[in-house]
């Protein structure tokens, strides 16, 4: 939208000096042949009072907002949560991510074919693809749904229906149809549930196969 046109100096004197009644316009004077009829002492019959002046609450709620970014192939759209000590907890790189804002403030961030790394302090990585993610500013967590692919930097491979990232507590949660390879050993261990830290150095797998 083009931005308003300032008016001119002339333009702004005369705005002033009509607002202090320098140059207000003067009526016509009176004939003295036709005096003006003094007014009535009775209102007209069909005049009617005007209502009294309400006045109109003001919001103070944002609204909600929408904003999409695209990246491309060469040039991803990025995504990075940081811990409160400023370590990067995890980053997604995505074809499109979609942020919407609530009234309250509070963002969420859709991801399309999200690749998220997960880290732990000590380095190690969990690395994780998925049709789509959700994260949530409010407590910087990250679900991955549609199916999970997962690897870790000691060569183990995960798969889940969806796998949920909890920054407070810095804990992985699988679930639906887990399998987890060692690729190392070729040792597979399947389940419902699967629990570990992004360091995979406790891992808790329920409802085993």
């Amino acid at each position: 939208m083009a931005a308003p046109k300032l008016a001119s100096p002339a333009c702004a004197i005369l705005i002033v000096a009509l607002a202090v009644g320098g140059c207000a316009p003067k009526p016509p004077p009176q004939s003295a042949s036709s005096p003006s009829p003094a007014p009535s002492s009775s209102p007209s019959p069909s005049a009617t009072p005007a209502p009294p002046a309400t006045s109109v609450p003001i919001s103070t709620e944002e609204e909600p907002v929408r904003a999409i970014s695209r990246g491309t192939s060469h040039e991803p759209a990025h995504y990075i949560v940081r811990n409160p000590r400023g370590q990067v907890m995890y980053d997604v790189r995505s074809s499109t991510v979609v942020y919407d804002r609530a009234s309250d403030g509070t963002a969420v961030a859709t991801f399309t074919s999200p690749h998220v790394v997960f880290q732990s302090p000590d380095g190690r990585r969990v690395i994780a693809d998925s049709p789509k993610a959700v994260a949530h500013d409010r407590d910087k967590s990250v679900v991955m749904i549609g199916g999970v692919h997962a690897r870790t930097s000691d060569s183990k491979v995960l798969t889940c229906n969806t796998l949920t990232y909890d920054e407070l507590h810095a804990q992985i949660l699988c679930v639906g149809n887990v399998v987890l390879t060692d690729t190392k050993t070729n040792q597979t261990a399947t389940g419902e549930t699967l629990q570990t830290d992004p360091g995979f150095e406790h891992v808790t797998l329920s409802g085993s196969k």
